[in-house]
């Protein structure tokens, strides 16, 4: 074999090998951004549970589970599509008749002035909140739910923020009462009244603002019942 035959042997040869190097290099790429974005799915799967089971049913509309059922769904087919062993249709299907299933909603406690427990609870409730209209809003830009949805979903939202931000004030009023500040307290309920009857239309908040308006009632007498002793 001549020096130049020789020469184009050993050519091809290394040709060979740097297509070979760059087309493995090309599927473990390949490989590596499969697996970063199941992983990336699976973790949304596991957000989109987290808030439908954390959020209280009363700030879960029809909507809202409806809107995060689609997304579940979406989520779900791109992850079958990717790694089909990752999710099979049986652990699909689980997961969204779960999603389906409407959170039964506690009714307000008898005489409770909020609807949640404590303020540890509002905040926490407050902070899932904003992550699912995050969320929502994120899912309306990639044109995955239809305006109209999104809106309904996010003046729920919106409405159910103001909520729990009635409680929080109610809450401070309860202190304030507690500790002898009865007026600024009185002051305090009457706003959270007129703040929870203005969205009574879109929260059911009737309940809690019949033992309010009785409470602040109660309230008002002692205090009128007060400035009449001192004159």
């Amino acid at each position: 074999m001549s020096p130049t035959a020789t020469g184009l042997l050993i050519l091809a040869a290394i040709l060979l090998c740097t297509l070979a190097a760059s087309l493995t290099q090309h599927l473990v790429s390949r490989r590596q951004l499969r697996l970063a974005r199941s992983t990336e799915l699976q973790e949304n799967i596991r957000h989109l549970n987290y808030l439908a089971d954390n959020l209280p049913a009363p700030f879960q509309s029809t909507d809202i589970r409806h809107a995060l059922a689609a997304n579940l769904s979406l989520t779900l087919t791109e992850l079958q599509q990717l790694a089909p062993r990752a999710c099979s249709e049986q652990e699909r299907l689980t997961l969204e008749q779960h999603l389906a299933e409407a959170p039964d909603e506690p009714a307000v406690p008898p005489g409770a002035l909020t609807q949640l427990a404590d303020q540890h609870s509002a905040r926490r409730v407050r902070a899932l909140l904003r992550d699912l209209a995050q969320l929502l809003r994120q899912q309306q830009e990639r044109h995955e739910l239809p305006l109209e949805m999104a809106e309904l979903c996010l003046r729920h939202i919106k409405s159910g923020y103001h909520r729990v931000s009635c409680d929080l004030a109610i809450m401070d009023a309860q202190g304030l009462e507690a500790g002898g500040r009865a007026q600024l307290a009185a002051h305090q309920y009457r706003s959270c009244l007129s703040k929870l009857r203005a969205i009574r239309s879109m929260q059911n908040t009737a309940p809690q603002i019949q033992n309010l308006q009785t409470h602040l009632e109660q309230l008002e007498r002692r205090l009128n019942s007060s400035q009449t002793q001192d004159n």
